[in-house]
């Protein structure tokens, strides 16, 4: 029962209220069907932008193992990136791309699919600007595992350090040392024995100019490691990339930010931890003005790898002839030098080969201008040394100075074009004619014991001598 105004209200406004009602109950019930569709799109969007799955996310993302600025945590991510476990601005989704790159695990732009590559590069781990394919470099970079001049001791340290791995001028002794440094495995100008070792250096490993040992001075002949200004790589210069490290504008350096302070990935201000980004907290990667961690600030203690005026680590100074280290603008391999052929290590203009420095004898390292070969001088000849006991034709075009040098038992033509100087050396006993087109003197010395034509068009004076014991013209 209504009150007698409402119900006197009711009987002359009834319907209105009536209408009022159903209304209001329309409205509800409209009001709670968008809001259900509001939160299945919400949902809808956070599933699609922040996979499960996925251990990146994007920028304004919530939390993960490393993300963006402004993000919570996450794993690793660059801004206004896509979903994957790394990727460059504008990338798309992959392990780590670079910008306006298609999908693949790091690639940079206008790239193809590839683990991780420089501009005009092809498919590679990580590279450098003009360089080829490559592990990983940065140009001006410190250290293969990174650190700053200045630090003390560590698989590889700064100048003034004590012992360590590889270590800066005035060091004591340890795996590297240098100048006026004792024994040890790898050091300075007027050392003593060790296992790499300067200029001017004493045995067992001797000085400049000498032959064999595992790392030596320019100049030297053969080696494993070599000096400074040596296009070594996994041995190399002072501003020397990264193999595990990449350029500035890269995309990726195990995956960072253009501006990062990379040690494994870092960014300043950032706190401690593996790698994390600016303003992010702790995490696989961090920021710069960080504090200890894998990866570390400047003036931080130790770590795997800190900035200057640090104590002990992994990575050592600029100036260091490290050997996880390597030239900037090297091209392809572990690490290589721009317009270099392909092979592990080695110098501009080279060939292919595993490392060579300039003026070097043939080894493990090599000249620039060199042959193709394991390693070679610049103007050292390439041999062809040959010993035939059946026919055999030997077809050659030499444009370098190169040597002939057969000993023929049975007949065998030999037809060379010498654009350089080239001697012939050979040994006869059965008919074998040499026909050759000279650009350049080219001494041609044989010794006949049966007759064997030899026809040359010489542009340039050469001694031809011939022991002849049969009619030969």
């Amino acid at each position: 029962m209504l009150p007698p105004l409402l119900y006197g209200h009711y009987l002359h406004g009834g319907s209105n209220l009536l209408l009022a009602l159903l209304s209001q109950c329309c409205l509800y019930l409209i009001h709670s069907i968008k809001t259900i569709l509001h939160k299945k799109n919400l949902r809808r969007q956070k599933l699609s932008t922040v996979p499960n799955k996925h251990c990146n996310l994007h920028p304004q993302a919530a939390r993960a193992h490393n993300l963006h600025p402004h993000a919570a945590r996450v794993h690793n991510l660059h801004p206004q990136a896509a979903r994957a476990h790394n990727l460059h601005p504008q990338a798309a989704r992959a392990h780590n791309l670079h910008p306006h790159a298609a999908r693949a695990h790091n690639l940079h732009p206008h790239a193809a699919r590839v683990h991780n590559l420089h501009p005009h590069a092809a498919r590679v781990h990580n590279l450098h600007p003009q360089a080829a394919r490559a592990h990983n470099l940065h140009p001006q970079a410190a250290r293969a595992r990174k650190l700053h001049p200045h630090a003390a001791r560590a698989h590889n340290l700064h100048p003034h350090a004590p012992r360590a791995r590889s270590l800066h001028p005035q060091a004591a002794h340890a795996h590297n040392l240098h100048p006026h440094a004792a024994r040890a495995h790898n050091l300075h100008p007027h050392a003593a024995r060790v296992h790499n070792l300067h200029p001017q250096a004493a045995p067992p490993i001797t000085c400049p100019q000498a032959a064999r040992a595992r790392k030596l001075h320019p100049h030297a002949a053969r080696v494993h490691n070599l000096h400074p200004q040596a296009a070594r790589a996994h041995n190399l210069h002072p501003q020397a990339a990264r193999a595990r490290k990449l350029h500035p504008q890269a995309a990726h350096a195990h995956n960072l930010h253009p501006h990062a302070a990379r040690a494994h990935n870092l960014h300043p201000h950032a706190a401690r931890v593996h790698n994390l980004h600016p303003h992010a907290a702790r995490v696989h990667n961090l920021h710069p003005q960080a504090a200890r961690a894998h990866n570390l600030h400047p003036h931080a203690a130790r770590a795997r790898n800190l900035h200057p005026h640090a104590a002990r680590v992994h990575n050592l100074h600029p100036h260091a002839a490290r050997v996880h280290n390597l030239h900037l603008q090297t091209a392809r391999a572990h690490n290589l030098h721009p317009h270099a052929a392909r092979a592990r290590n080695l110098h501009p203009h080279a060939a292919r080969v595993h490392n060579l420095h300039p003026h070097a004898a043939r080894v493990h390292n090599l000249h620039l201008q060199a042959q193709p070969a394991h390693n070679l001088h610049p103007h050292e000849p390439a041999p062809v040394t040959c010993t035939l006991t059946q026919p055999a034709s030997i077809t050659c075009t030499f444009r370098q100075p190169a040597s002939i040098t057969c000993t023929l038992r049975q007949a065998a033509s030999i037809t060379c074009t010498l654009s350089q100087i080239a001697s012939i050396t050979c040994t006869l006993r059965q008919p074998a004619p040499i026909t050759c087109t000279l650009r350049q003197p080219a001494p041609i010395t044989c010794t006949l014991t049966q007759p064997a034509p030899i026809t040359c068009t010489l542009t340039q004076p050469t001694p031809v001598t011939c022991t002849l014991t049969q009619p030969t013209p």
